[in-house]
């Protein structure tokens, strides 16, 4: 996979896509709040803050055992039917 060299807002780590609601469906027009400068910018734009965008996964035991029971609970409910 090829890393990202270009800085936009929708790659920066400071940068979270913002959500506008209109009537019951939440949708984004390519906005994105800077949590830095608090305010809203297109994807397109980048600032001096700008930095790489890390994934960060939830890959803990305690996660994998609250999955394996809700994966029995519905095993044993579809059963049931």
């Amino acid at each position: 996979m090829k890393a990202k060299t270009t800085k936009l807002c929708k790659d920066c780590n400071f940068c979270k896509r913002a959500y506008k609601r209109i009537w019951c469906e939440y949708y984004t027009k390519k906005r994105y709040l800077c949590t830095l400068g608090d305010r809203l910018t297109l994807r397109e734009n980048s600032c001096d803050n700008w930095q790489k965008k890390e994934l960060d996964y939830d890959l803990s035991q305690k996660r994998f055992d609250d999955i394996e029971k809700d994966i029995r609970r519905l095993l044993d409910r579809l059963s049931k039917i």
